[in-house]
């Protein structure tokens, strides 16, 4: 079907429904053409996108799949299949704000992987400077580390 098709069968739909036809024809029959500033609007300025908060996909990507993931396929080689699970489990919440659902551990804020990287690099410093009780693995140690961050996310108001 080419675009003349397309745009004919669109517009044969659109007019088809002359209500649709009459709101979308009049919905700017009042407004005028210029752009309003958010103050103006009496809008606050903290409700927009600046561009501080515009993640760079590269960096993110770095972060995730080449810090992160590598730190963790490490440190995990020689962990029980089960452990594994329940480490990256805690990575996950961790990444998603301690939401359970939702979306994908990979689409956090950057700041969540350099907190989560923070974690395995402090977990490093206990490790190679001996100071994991005897009572704890230091599996163990790595897991209570990352579900403390998640049970501090947790306590905060959303």
């Amino acid at each position: 079907m080419d675009n003349n098709n397309i745009k004919k069968q669109v517009d044969d739909n659109i007019w088809a429904d002359p209500e649709l036809a009459e709101l979308l024809f009049y919905s700017e029959e009042n407004r005028e053409n210029e752009i309003v500033e958010p103050r103006q609007a009496g809008i606050e300025e903290e409700n927009f996108i600046d561009d501080e908060s515009i993640q760079d996909p590269d960096e993110s990507y770095r972060l995730y799949h080449k810090t992160l993931q590598a730190k963790l396929r490490i440190h995990l080689k020689h962990v029980s299949e089960e452990a594994k699970k329940r480490i990256r489990e805690q990575v996950n919440l961790l990444l998603k704000d301690g939401h359970k659902k939702g979306r994908d551990g990979k689409q956090a804020y950057n700041y969540r992987f350099e907190q989560a990287i923070n974690i395995i690099n402090r977990w490093e410093s206990l490790c190679n400077a001996g100071q994991i009780p005897l009572t704890e693995t230091k599996t163990l140690r790595l897991y209570m580390m990352f579900l403390d961050a998640v049970n501090l996310i947790n306590q905060k108001p959303q």
